[in-house]
């Protein structure tokens, strides 16, 4: 509600004389003291802004709905976190192995495994 209200007044403040001009006197609006007394600090920062009037806080023109380009990124974020976990487990298992941690048994089996594939890849 507190978003369409601004929205509300800024069309308003953007609008004053126009409506000043054209509204019968007898009309609400012009009894309410929201259009009557709007600050005169507050008129002037009524505009409209273009495109082409570009700020440093405009965001960019893409065409696609910003709601759109959130999803996409929340997307690629969640692909990044799967790929981390992946990588992260990878290089501890690898980091454990290389330390030598777990039982004697395990490791034995794991270095006969692996002079084994190194002798199939060098008599292929």
């Amino acid at each position: 509600v507190f978003c369409i209200f601004l929205s509300y007044f800024a069309s308003v403040c953007y609008h004053s004389t126009f409506l000043k001009e054209r509204l019968r006197r007898t009309n609400r609006l012009h009894a309410s003291p929201f259009f009557t007394h709007i600050p005169a600090d507050i008129l002037p920062l009524a505009v409209v802004k273009y495109p082409w009037n570009k700020t440093e806080d405009t965001p960019n023109f893409t065409g696609i709905p910003p709601h759109v380009s959130l999803l996409a990124e929340m997307q690629g974020m969640q692909e990044d976190l799967k790929m981390m976990k992946e990588d992260l487990n990878i290089s501890f298992c690898e980091e454990m192995d290389g330390r030598g941690n777990g039982s004697e048994g395990y490791f034995n089996t794991k270095s006969l495994v692996d002079r084994i594939e190194n002798m199939e890849r060098l008599i292929v």
